[in-house]
């Protein structure tokens, strides 16, 4: 998948591409995974290359779909829909930017790519994702791709950051088809 979007303030346009995590991306997902300490408690660094590996076997059988968001300078960020179920399909939406990419709209633009390919080709009927309270920008993201906040309460899965409490959203298809026909 690739899209062009506007980049802050710069006004550029600038291709960002949505590349089905694999073994090549091993170093740049651990650097990445090391910004993020909730994130590296779950994969750290001598786990990553096995965490790729379980992404690309729960492709293979339609759990999971994890992108590397990358442009023309490399890594910007990983996304992804997991915990994908049949009856009603449904997934659990993910994304992680690094920190120099924030303020610059790929989270937004490479989690709506990521919609719009659940939503058309995995004939996902709703999409789940949740962000830490004290994270505005993450809000912001998820309120401009239509998501409506459901509830506050624990992490779906439990793992480090256990306890910890998170606002969750959601999205039908219904709604969004309704915000993409517009």
């Amino acid at each position: 998948m690739t899209t062009t979007v506007s980049v802050g303030e710069e006004k550029a346009m600038m291709a960002i591409d949505l590349v089905p995590v694999h073994p090549g991306l091993t170093e740049g997902i651990q650097a990445l995974c090391g910004e993020a300490p909730c994130l590296s408690a779950r994969c750290p660094p001598e786990g990553v290359q096995g965490w790729i590996q379980g992404s690309i076997r729960r492709r293979e059988a339609d759990e999971e779909y994890s992108y590397a968001i990358l442009r023309d300078t490399g890594l910007v960020g990983l996304c992804s829909l997991r915990g994908i179920t049949s009856e009603p399909r449904t997934a659990r939406l993910a994304y992680l930017i690094e920190r120099r990419h924030w303020h610059r709209g790929y989270a937004t633009e490479a989690t709506g790519m990521l919609m719009a390919f659940g939503f058309r080709f995995l004939t996902l009927d709703r999409i789940f994702s949740s962000c830490l309270p004290d994270n505005a920008g993450a809000r912001r993201v998820l309120e401009k791709l239509g998501f409506r906040y459901t509830h506050e309460g624990p992490m779906p899965d439990p793992g480090p950051g256990e306890g910890e409490s998170l606002l969750h959203f959601e999205c039908s298809r219904r709604q969004w088809e309704a915000r993409t026909t517009q």
